[in-house]
């Protein structure tokens, strides 16, 4: 049996002596498997998998593993007599062959390599075919394996035929010509060698970016005897690989790969540079992503996009003549011609004419062209740097890649009777826009207006562009509080809401007239906005803050300080508010931005009033701490809604005394703007509010300790008497 019990016994003639021994049958271990657990890249960093392993012994016996790279291969083993105590340990070799040697015949082999352990870790080299993993129990008892060797190679090396160095040669240096206008396609091809020991499978293949418009490649390898081509190609999006399950193309050792790139031209307008890489994954591990880069110039006849910087077009992405403006041209406006590659352009005013079709009606024998500058561009900026401005000359190659046009009036438009300011065309005007196909690149291929790829003769014909100029209007939606309305809780923030989005400073940029200035909060600074109210006399307040909210569409602010009790509120918008477009804002309602044509308009202000709510005297902050940061920000003491106190008085002046407990008086508002220098204490919004800055009539800080209060109409009626405390 595989265990029993061996029993000795010995006696003499006083004692007998029996002796127990557990006996047991030592079985052998063996290997359950082995795997190929990590390897280092080329870039030097560890790899985990497992990448390949052999668990059935009989039917695989090979390994596919990393050429000139360190490997680590995990051997698990089992014996049946480690419930017993038995334990293993693993024993492994490399082997090359000698000269002479058959493969596999282990006896005339050379050991390149060994190491004990559950873990092996080692660099191939391709001679190497086996490695042995011997298995072995503390009574000596092993079982070994032996694993053939597989590398799968890409032939990365050397500049002959099918190497992988040939074919980006190939793909760089073959596909870097000029493609022009009557060449349309062409077709490149490159080739890897599979040159392991294993088939080389390809798990996928794919561009890095999606060229499906100019691009299709197919992949062709040799397989079978006598060999026959296989293939597959590109699907619906070359970013996407187009192997149909991983590794379902295996090339044998010493066949190739082709892979065939045809290039056509037909989605493509204006000049192009098109740089991608093909990356393709293999099984090799020492290149696991093939990079296969490829270049292709193209040369066409130049093209035309006319573009309104900051509008959404309303035409097609990568449209080209009128796909870049937008349905209605903003009054404040540049126009844009952006040319596909440098272009010569003469006399900007002869080959770019842009003119009021409304203007023109009342001269029907002429074109009335309205004046401006056209400004040459490069590239380098966001348009482009400037080159030279037409009003100061024509640069003296007539080259540029972009003309931008400012319009500039002269004089007052005919049929609309205004005349707008620099930068502004006349809203609601009809514009026509023509060009010439004089227009010319380099080498004198004409504008391609028409955008059919067909050569006609510079100058034989001009296509002419319409565009209507915005006929939106931009006006209060609502306001909280509603005008007109009582009650309003001074606490709670002004919105206005607009029907159009604000731009936060004007287009105009210099007007400070009409400035909304979001991070300046002094009321006399922000023209755009004004408060004032009844206890204010005439004087406007400050902000709190000022912000843009639900999407840039409603203004939201607070006053600084709060309005009091029963106070009427007034909130004056300036005319001169725009949108995003550059429209002015219409207070009055009649559908025209005048403020647009007159900076000093005030037709167009819009205004609302409304009414605080009753409130109570207060005293805030009441103790103040000065360990409290809020507290330390505002440093005063304010006593607030005076004029709800009894016997309150508007426009007799309101007296604040503060005094110790003991009597001494401390502060006096009246006397402490004439004793203290520099004193700015507060008696604005008609003495309904005032505040302490916390410091005696000579200046200095007060202490810690309970003051008395007293609020009097000057030296007379007293109207309020309390405490404060003060915590330093």
């Amino acid at each position: 049996p595989l265990v029993d019990t061996l029993q000795i016994q010995t006696s003499d003639p006083d004692t007998t002596a029996v002796f127990k021994l557990l006996v047991r049958t030592n079985r052998p271990p063996d290997l359950d498997s082995v795997v190929f657990t990590d390897y280092k890249g080329k870039d030097s960093l560890w790899k985990t998998g497992a990448f390949d392993a052999v668990r059935d012994f009989s039917s695989d016996t090979g390994i596919t593993l990393p050429l000139g790279l360190p490997a680590v291969l995990q051997g698990y083993g089992k014996d049946p007599d480690a419930s017993f105590g038995d334990f293993t340990t693993l024993h492994w070799f490399v082997w090359k062959p000698t000269t002479g040697c058959s493969r596999g015949d282990l006896a005339c082999y050379q050991k390149t390599d060994s190491a004990w352990g559950p873990q092996f870790t080692h660099t191939y080299i391709q001679a190497e075919q086996f490695v042995t993993a011997r298995i072995i129990d503390t009574s000596g008892a092993f079982k070994e394996r032996r694993l053939a060797l597989e590398y799968a190679v890409v032939d990365s090396g050397g500049n002959g035929p099918g190497g992988l160095h040939a074919a980006e040669l190939a793909l760089t240096g073959g596909l870097d010509f000029i493609i022009g206008a009557t060449v349309r396609e062409k077709t490149v091809t490159a080739q890897i060698n599979s040159q392991g020991s294993t088939p080389l499978r390809i798990l996928s293949v794919a561009t890095q970016n999606d060229d499906r418009q100019w691009l299709a490649v197919k992949m062709t390898w040799l397989s079978g005897v006598p060999p026959r081509p296989d293939s597959l190609k590109t699907g619906a999006h070359t970013s996407v690989n187009f192997v149909p399950a991983p590794g379902a193309v295996s090339v044998a050792p010493g066949l190739s790969l082709t892979f065939a790139f045809r290039f056509s031209t037909d989605s493509l307008r204006g000049d192009s540079v098109l740089v991608d890489t093909l990356l393709v994954q293999t099984n090799d591990y020492a290149n696991p992503v093939i990079k296969i880069p490829f270049r292709m110039v193209y040369n066409d006849f130049p093209l035309l996009r006319i573009a309104v910087p900051g509008a959404k077009s309303a035409g097609k992405e990568n449209g080209y003549n009128t796909a870049g403006l937008p349905a209605f041209l903003p009054a404040k406006s540049k126009l844009v011609f952006g040319f596909s590659e440098p272009v010569k352009i003469g006399n900007p005013s002869n080959a770019i004419r842009i003119y009021s079709y409304l203007d023109s009606l009342k001269a029907p024998k002429t074109y009335r062209q309205i004046p401006g500058i056209y400004d040459y561009r490069r590239k380098g900026g966001s348009f482009g740097a400037l080159l030279k401005s037409a009003a100061a000359g024509i640069p003296s190659d007539s080259i540029a890649d972009t003309v931008i046009f400012t319009p500039e009036y002269a004089a007052p438009s005919d049929s609309l009777k205004v005349k707008p300011g620099p930068g502004y065309f006349i809203y609601r005007d009809w514009l026509h826009i023509g060009v010439t196909n004089g227009i010319t690149d380099r080498v004198g291929n004409p504008l391609d207006l028409r955008l059919n790829k067909t050569a006609a003769v510079a100058g034989s014909f001009d296509t002419v562009f319409a565009l209507q100029v915005d006929t939106n209007v931009f006006h209060v939606v609502k306001s909280q509080p509603n005008s007109g309305q009582s009650g309003w809780n001074p606490d709670d923030p002004i919105r206005i809401r607009f029907n159009r989005k604000l731009a936060r400073r004007p287009p105009l940029g210099a007007d400070t007239v009409t400035l909304l200035n979001l991070t300046d909060l002094k009321g006399d600074e922000n023209q755009s906005v004004r408060v004032t109210s009844r206890f204010s006399v005439g004087k406007r307040y400050n902000f709190q803050y000022l912000a843009l909210e639900d999407n840039d569409s409603t203004l939201a602010f607070k006053t600084r300080p709060r309005f009091p009790a029963y106070d009427t509120a007034t909130v004056a918008l300036s005319g001169g508010i725009l949108d995003t477009s550059g429209l002015s804002l219409d207070g009055d309602g009649d559908f025209f931005p005048n403020w647009l044509y007159s900076r000093s308009d005030s037709v167009d202000t819009y205004t609302f009033t409304f009414q605080t709510r009753d409130q109570e005297f207060y005293v805030y902050p009441n103790p103040f701490h000065y360990g409290d940061a809020r507290h330390r920000e505002k440093g005063s003491i304010t006593f607030k809604n005076i004029n709800t106190l009894s016997g309150f008085k508007p426009g007799v002046p309101v007296t604040l005394r503060i005094h110790s407990m003991d009597g001494n008086l401390v502060y006096n508002s009246e006397q402490a703007a004439g004793v203290r220098s520099g004193f700015t204490g507060q008696k604005s919004l008609y003495y309904t509010v005032i505040d302490w800055d916390l410091k005696n009539l000579a200046g200095n800080p007060v202490g810690t300790g309970v003051y008395i209060f007293s609020l009097s109409l000057g030296d007379s009626k007293l109207l309020r008497k309390g405490k404060v405390a003060v915590v330093r």
